[in-house]
């Protein structure tokens, strides 16, 4: 729909809309929402679930059988879950960015039309 309002707000038409600041921020936006949906979001899911397991297997094992490999397999898991929840947290933020700047654009030409 933003795409489309970029397309009906530049006389152009879509490719030079897609050629502009705001068409190259939604594309941005778009793309940036795409890896995080279809990529960082899954691999993070996963590797939680992993780390649910393996903290129940712990758990279950009671104090005495906990073994330092276990231990080092949830530190890893940890740490890879922190770097994936972060790749997330900034596809979102630059997502937000490149739509709040498309926003921009479009209203800064609303307010040279009126």
């Amino acid at each position: 729909m933003a795409f489309g309002t970029l397309a009906a707000a530049t006389p152009g038409g879509a490719a030079e809309a897609a050629a502009s600041f705001g068409g190259r921020a939604l594309i941005a936006a778009l793309g940036m929402s795409l890896l995080n949906a279809l990529w960082l979001e899954p691999k993070a899911t996963d590797n939680m679930f992993e780390r649910y397991a393996l903290e129940d297997k712990i758990a279950k094992a009671g104090p005495a059988q906990k073994s330092a490999e276990d231990q080092a397999k949830k530190a890893a898991l940890g740490r890879r879950f922190g770097a994936l929840h972060g790749g997330s947290s900034a596809a979102n933020l630059v997502a937000l960015c490149a739509v709040v700047a498309h926003a921009w654009n479009l209203a800064g030409r609303v307010a040279l039309v009126a």
